[in-house]
Protein backbone atom coordinates (compact mmCIF):
# COMPACT_ATOMS: atom_id res chain seq x y z
CA UNK A 1 0.00 0.00 0.00
CA UNK A 2 2.89 2.38 0.67
CA UNK A 3 3.98 2.22 -2.99
CA UNK A 4 0.48 3.10 -4.22
CA UNK A 5 0.19 5.91 -1.68
CA UNK A 6 3.57 7.31 -2.74
CA UNK A 7 2.70 7.08 -6.46
CA UNK A 8 -0.60 8.91 -5.98
CA UNK A 9 0.87 11.50 -3.63
CA UNK A 10 3.67 12.35 -6.08
CA UNK A 11 1.53 12.11 -9.22
CA UNK A 12 1.27 15.15 -11.46
CA UNK A 13 -2.19 16.22 -12.52
CA UNK A 14 -3.31 15.33 -16.04
CA UNK A 15 -3.09 18.05 -18.70
CA UNK A 16 -6.86 18.58 -18.88
CA UNK A 17 -7.00 19.34 -15.13
CA UNK A 18 -3.88 21.55 -15.14
CA UNK A 19 -4.98 23.44 -18.25
CA UNK A 20 -8.53 24.02 -17.00
CA UNK A 21 -7.31 25.33 -13.65
CA UNK A 22 -4.59 27.37 -15.37
CA UNK A 23 -7.17 29.38 -17.34
CA UNK A 24 -9.03 30.51 -14.22
CA UNK A 25 -8.10 33.39 -11.89
CA UNK A 26 -6.52 31.80 -8.82
CA UNK A 27 -6.87 28.36 -10.39
CA UNK A 28 -4.66 25.82 -8.66
CA UNK A 29 -4.70 22.56 -6.76
CA UNK A 30 -3.47 21.24 -3.45
CA UNK A 31 -3.33 17.71 -2.11
CA UNK A 32 -3.38 15.96 1.21
CA UNK A 33 -2.27 12.45 2.03
CA UNK A 34 -3.76 10.58 4.97
CA UNK A 35 -1.22 7.76 5.41
CA UNK A 36 -2.69 4.33 4.75
CA UNK A 37 -6.09 5.81 3.92
CA UNK A 38 -6.39 8.35 1.09
CA UNK A 39 -4.95 10.96 -1.23
CA UNK A 40 -7.20 13.96 -1.90
CA UNK A 41 -6.67 16.61 -4.56
CA UNK A 42 -8.45 19.94 -3.96
CA UNK A 43 -9.28 22.26 -6.84
CA UNK A 44 -9.38 26.03 -6.26
CA UNK A 45 -10.40 29.02 -8.36
CA UNK A 46 -11.21 32.68 -7.66
CA UNK A 47 -10.23 32.26 -4.01
CA UNK A 48 -12.68 29.43 -3.33
CA UNK A 49 -12.76 25.66 -3.18
CA UNK A 50 -14.42 24.32 -6.33
CA UNK A 51 -14.17 20.61 -5.64
CA UNK A 52 -12.07 17.63 -4.73
CA UNK A 53 -11.02 14.27 -6.08
CA UNK A 54 -10.35 11.56 -3.52
CA UNK A 55 -8.56 8.25 -4.00
CA UNK A 56 -9.29 5.97 -1.03
CA UNK A 57 -6.84 3.14 -0.41
CA UNK A 58 -7.64 -0.23 1.13
CA UNK A 59 -5.46 -3.31 1.40
CA UNK A 60 -6.76 -6.33 -0.50
CA UNK A 61 -3.90 -8.51 0.72
CA UNK A 62 -0.20 -8.09 1.50
CA UNK A 63 0.69 -7.17 -2.09
CA UNK A 64 -2.48 -5.60 -3.53
CA UNK A 65 -4.25 -2.31 -2.84
CA UNK A 66 -7.75 -1.32 -3.95
CA UNK A 67 -8.14 2.30 -5.03
CA UNK A 68 -11.67 3.74 -4.94
CA UNK A 69 -12.16 7.20 -6.39
CA UNK A 70 -14.75 9.95 -6.12
CA UNK A 71 -15.12 13.48 -7.46
CA UNK A 72 -17.19 16.03 -5.60
CA UNK A 73 -17.84 19.52 -6.93
CA UNK A 74 -18.95 22.14 -4.42
CA UNK A 75 -22.26 23.95 -4.86
CA UNK A 76 -20.54 27.13 -6.07
CA UNK A 77 -18.20 25.37 -8.53
CA UNK A 78 -19.89 26.77 -11.63
CA UNK A 79 -19.51 30.33 -10.35
CA UNK A 80 -15.89 29.77 -9.28
CA UNK A 81 -14.95 28.01 -12.51
CA UNK A 82 -16.83 30.15 -15.00
CA UNK A 83 -15.32 31.47 -18.17
CA UNK A 84 -16.82 34.31 -20.19
CA UNK A 85 -19.10 32.02 -22.13
CA UNK A 86 -19.56 28.83 -20.12
CA UNK A 87 -19.31 27.70 -16.51
CA UNK A 88 -16.95 24.74 -16.57
CA UNK A 89 -17.67 23.36 -13.10
CA UNK A 90 -20.04 20.66 -14.35
CA UNK A 91 -17.74 19.73 -17.23
CA UNK A 92 -14.77 19.61 -14.87
CA UNK A 93 -16.73 17.34 -12.52
CA UNK A 94 -17.30 14.80 -15.29
CA UNK A 95 -14.25 15.11 -17.51
CA UNK A 96 -11.90 15.83 -14.60
CA UNK A 97 -13.12 12.74 -12.75
CA UNK A 98 -12.54 10.44 -15.73
CA UNK A 99 -9.20 12.06 -16.54
CA UNK A 100 -7.97 11.75 -12.95
CA UNK A 101 -9.02 8.08 -12.86
CA UNK A 102 -7.11 7.43 -16.08
CA UNK A 103 -4.02 9.22 -14.70
CA UNK A 104 -4.11 6.99 -11.61
CA UNK A 105 -4.63 3.82 -13.67
CA UNK A 106 -1.80 4.77 -16.04
CA UNK A 107 0.64 5.46 -13.20
CA UNK A 108 -0.21 2.33 -11.23
CA UNK A 109 -0.13 0.15 -14.35
CA UNK A 110 3.09 1.85 -15.52
CA UNK A 111 1.74 2.71 -18.95
CA UNK A 112 1.20 5.91 -20.95
CA UNK A 113 -1.84 8.06 -20.25
CA UNK A 114 -4.66 7.27 -22.71
CA UNK A 115 -5.86 10.63 -24.10
CA UNK A 116 -8.89 8.91 -25.63
CA UNK A 117 -10.40 8.71 -22.14
CA UNK A 118 -10.46 12.51 -21.90
CA UNK A 119 -11.74 12.89 -25.48
CA UNK A 120 -14.60 10.43 -24.85
CA UNK A 121 -15.54 12.13 -21.57
CA UNK A 122 -15.57 15.54 -23.29
CA UNK A 123 -17.69 14.23 -26.18
CA UNK A 124 -20.13 12.59 -23.77
CA UNK A 125 -20.43 15.78 -21.75
CA UNK A 126 -21.00 17.87 -24.90
CA UNK A 127 -23.77 15.57 -26.15
CA UNK A 128 -25.45 15.44 -22.75
CA UNK A 129 -25.30 19.24 -22.43
CA UNK A 130 -25.96 20.25 -26.03
CA UNK A 131 -28.33 23.09 -25.08
CA UNK A 132 -25.73 24.84 -22.92
CA UNK A 133 -23.06 24.27 -25.55
CA UNK A 134 -25.28 25.79 -28.27
CA UNK A 135 -26.03 28.80 -26.06
CA UNK A 136 -22.32 29.26 -25.46
CA UNK A 137 -21.62 29.10 -29.20
CA UNK A 138 -24.39 31.63 -29.90
CA UNK A 139 -23.00 33.97 -27.22
CA UNK A 140 -19.55 33.81 -28.83
CA UNK A 141 -21.00 34.51 -32.27
CA UNK A 142 -23.03 37.47 -30.91
CA UNK A 143 -19.87 38.95 -29.38
CA UNK A 144 -17.95 38.48 -32.64
CA UNK A 145 -20.75 40.24 -34.56
CA UNK A 146 -20.69 43.16 -32.08
CA UNK A 147 -16.92 43.48 -32.41
CA UNK A 148 -17.23 43.58 -36.19
CA UNK A 149 -19.96 46.23 -36.02
CA UNK A 150 -17.87 48.40 -33.69
CA UNK A 151 -14.62 47.91 -35.56
CA UNK A 152 -12.90 51.06 -36.71
CA UNK A 153 -11.94 50.87 -40.35
CA UNK A 154 -8.55 52.31 -41.15
CA UNK A 155 -8.50 54.75 -44.08
CA UNK A 156 -7.11 53.47 -47.35
CA UNK A 157 -3.39 53.92 -47.86
CA UNK A 158 -2.50 57.40 -49.09
CA UNK A 159 1.05 57.72 -50.42
CA UNK A 160 3.12 60.54 -49.03
CA UNK A 161 6.22 62.28 -50.31
CA UNK A 162 9.27 60.08 -50.96
CA UNK A 163 11.39 59.38 -47.92
CA UNK A 164 14.67 59.63 -49.86
CA UNK A 165 15.48 62.78 -51.79
CA UNK A 166 16.07 62.05 -55.47
CA UNK A 167 19.69 62.14 -56.56
CA UNK A 168 20.36 65.33 -58.58
CA UNK A 169 21.30 64.68 -62.18
CA UNK A 170 24.61 66.08 -63.46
Amino acid sequence: MADVEYTLGAMSLPDYVENTLGTLPGGNSTRTVVPGKSVTYYFHARGGDAGKFTAELSAVDATHTRVTTSMTMNGGADELMKTKYLPVGKEFGVVGRDTMREQIDARLERRPFDKEVTKKAMAGFAVANMGAMMKSTNDVMDDVAKMQENRTVEPAFVPGPPIVEPVPSR
